[in-house]
């Protein structure tokens, strides 16, 4: 495994534990706490979501509802009725959450007592699970290395340099490991703090007093079968990764041409769902933007491109504006204020972004092949207004063809995005004016 497959993987599963935590932060619309101070004593409940930052944190009482921690060092003792968003250098879980775990650090331990209630998504360099630890659902790791003892009810997936499995899982166990005898160095770029684990070998090592209910697949430059001791109960599946192809000069022109069918269907199933949302719940809006670009295709093709670059100028200032007002509140302030105006705005922005390139890769698009598909609906069948679906079907078909075709392709996904993007600007700018004229 390569140093760069495993920094991607890792950062992979840093954005999916981000984008997770922030659309399980947006489920409610109650207040929050944010609690001052680095301890939450034994026998103190706090009713109600929780953002606690610090140097060394401690959480030995109870939390109804989400926690979010982050510090240098924090331990959670204590009970999290919701689920725990935790992250800094060293952490450790003892207690018992009773929603999902999302933890990104140097290290994360889940104690001889710790209980998830759901799922733990973890990112770092290292991941120990405790005998008696129990997770029961699901656990993902991303990182240098795990060291699994404790018990996990679902699957383990992931992809480490180095897994040590001691412990019990329920079904399961997908990983993409290293080979043995490579460096660390090789693997690993990251600097480590002086407290952190004595790195492991790098590899696959299944213990004896391993029990795995379902298949271990692993992906690997190499077998290694010597160092599995304990058979799972739906047997042993290797799987070269592409490295190992590329060394022995595997054909790759089938896996090619399969990545290039899977791209493909991607991109007509994600315009079909987003389209059919688009149909079913605003269709007067997807009505109105098609309009826009039908009517002024050039103008909507040049503010097009001046929302696309304004919208990632501005996106990128507010991020710098939330960055900086966050630094002056820390030091005009004291306690965690900057930390819970930095993570707010961080929401706020991430939330933006998100709507913002949505719209970029594929709410532009949707536009654009609903506009081809009805005009030529209504070509082919004389209708005056034709069928909405049969419309977005037939021209996102018509787009994903044009978009498969080399060189000819991203002209016409560039056009469609261009075009579609400033046919939506027109139609939200010119729909607020004409509500403020009429107010």
């Amino acid at each position: 495994m390569s140093a760069m497959r495993i920094s991607k993987g890792r950062w992979a599963l840093v954005l999916v534990i981000a984008l997770v935590g922030l659309l399980a932060g947006l489920h409610t619309a109650r207040a929050v706490v944010f609690y001052d101070g680095e301890r939450i004593p034994a026998g103190v409940v706090i009713e109600d979501d929780v953002f606690i930052s610090g140097n060394d944190l401690v959480i030995d009482g109870t939390v109804t509802g989400d926690l979010f921690a982050s510090g240098q060092d924090v331990v959670v003792n204590g009970t999290v009725g919701g689920s725990l968003f935790i992250a800094g250098a060293t952490l450790r879980v003892n207690g018992e959450v009773q929603g999902s775990v999302y933890g990104a650090g140097s290290s994360l331990v889940l104690g001889p007592g710790a209980s998830v209630g759901r799922n733990a998504y973890c990112a770092g360099y290292s991941l120990e699970t405790a005998e008696g630890s129990l997770v029961q659902q699901d656990l993902l790791f991303s990182g240098y290395q795990a060291a699994l003892a404790g018990t996990v009810n679902s699957d383990v997936m992931g992809a480490m340099a180095a897994l040590e499995l001691a412990g019990q899982v329920g079904e399961n166990v997908n990983v993409n490991v290293g080979a043995p005898g490579l460096r660390m160095q090789t693997l690993w770029g990251w600097t480590l703090p002086g407290d952190a684990p004595e790195a492991i070998e790098p590899g696959l090592r299944v213990a004896e007093t391993a029990q795995i209910g379902g298949q271990l697949i692993y992906t690997s430059p190499e077998p290694q079968p010597e160092s599995i001791l304990s058979q799972p109960a739906g047997g042993v599946v290797f799987r070269p990764s592409e490295e190992a192809d590329e060394r022995d000069g595997a054909p790759s022109v089938l896996a090619a041409i399969g990545r290039w069918i899977l791209a493909r269907l991607r991109d007509l199933l994600t315009l079909l769902i987003l389209g059919g949302l688009a149909v079913w719940l605003l269709p007067r809006w997807l009505n109105r933007a098609a309009d826009q670009a039908w009517s002024d295709p050039l103008l909507s093709l040049g503010l097009g491109l001046l929302v696309l670059i304004l919208g990632y100028i501005a996106l990128f200032a507010l991020a710098a504006i939330i960055f900086v007002v966050a630094l002056l509140i820390s030091f005009i302030s004291v306690g965690g204020l900057a930390w819970s105006v930095f993570g707010i705005g961080l929401a706020v922005w991430s939330l933006l972004f998100i709507v913002f390139q949505l719209l970029v890769s594929w709410g532009s698009k949707v536009v654009v092949a609903y506009l081809v598909g009805r005009w030529l609906l209504g070509r082919i069948s004389r209708d005056t207004t034709p069928n909405a679906l049969v419309s977005l079907l037939l021209g996102v078909a018509i787009y994903v063809l044009l978009h498969a075709i080399p060189i000819v392709g991203w002209l016409v996904a560039a056009v469609a995005t261009l075009i579609g993007l400033g046919a939506i600007w027109l139609m939200i700018y010119r729909r607020l004016r004409g509500t403020r004229q009429g107010a």
